[in-house]
């Protein structure tokens, strides 16, 4: 028997941190109660899946109750492109697209423009690096800009226009996903500060956690407009 619990940090956040509430007071020790009980029944294993590991509470997280640790780390570019030809392959395209191969690799190199800045890292008006949008891009992220750039394929064809997805559609989801999204600095995770500030990465998540920096939305770069 396999018990999976997903979004694991919405009912097991760490108890007396200020982010829990008494709710989590009472349900973390009954959850603690009920796992140590199937861990000593060989036949049942339990999964948790989260993007906070780091607000779940830690007498969850101790070795003899969790034995494996799976990290899910966020696409590289490569692993971005393959997604995207999963998602494109069964998608009409225009003439004009030379393949789904070179879609899905011209729609990554999009998201994984240097120019494109998610947000910048502020303290005290010094913008300490930024992030881009290849620091946010998901699997599940992916999947929303093909079906954005779909959704505008549909919508021009019926007006009369060009039928299939083109590479305006794509890009133009990419730029929409992310213009749109003014949430995506909730979803960043201490493993994406390590990624983009290196062994400095914990200490400034910690410091942004506690307010004393801030996250600003950024911009494209003039290079990245022009390339556009």
């Amino acid at each position: 028997t396999i018990v999976f619990i997903d979004e694991a940090e919405s009912v097991m956040k760490t108890r007396g941190s200020g982010i829990s509430t008494d709710v989590y007071d009472s349900i973390v020790p009954q959850f603690l109660a009920e796992m140590d009980g199937m861990n000593g029944n060989g036949d049942v294993i339990t999964v948790l899946a989260t993007n906070r590991e780091d607000i779940i509470d830690p007498a969850i997280l101790r070795d003899g109750r969790v034995d494996r640790r799976i990290k899910v780390p966020r696409p590289s570019r490569r692993g971005a492109e393959q997604i995207f030809r999963i998602y494109l392959q069964s998608k009409p395209l225009q003439n004009s697209v030379k393949s789904v191969d070179r879609a899905a690799e011209d729609t990554a190199g999009r998201i994984y423009d240097d120019g494109q800045v998610a947000y910048h890292v502020i303290s005290s008006q010094r913008t300490l690096g930024s992030f881009g949008y290849q620091n946010f891009v998901s699997g599940a992220m992916i999947k929303g800009i093909v079906d954005r750039a779909s959704g505008f394929a549909i919508g021009r064809e019926i007006k009369g226009g060009k039928k299939g997805l083109g590479m305006d559609d794509l890009f133009r989801a990419v730029d929409e996903e992310f213009g749109e999204s003014q949430g995506f600095a909730q979803a960043l995770v201490r493993d994406d500060w390590d990624v983009v500030f290196g062994s400095k990465g914990r200490q400034l998540y910690d410091a942004h956690r506690q307010g004393y920096i801030h996250l600003e939305r950024g911009e494209k770069s003039v290079e990245a407009q022009e390339r556009k």
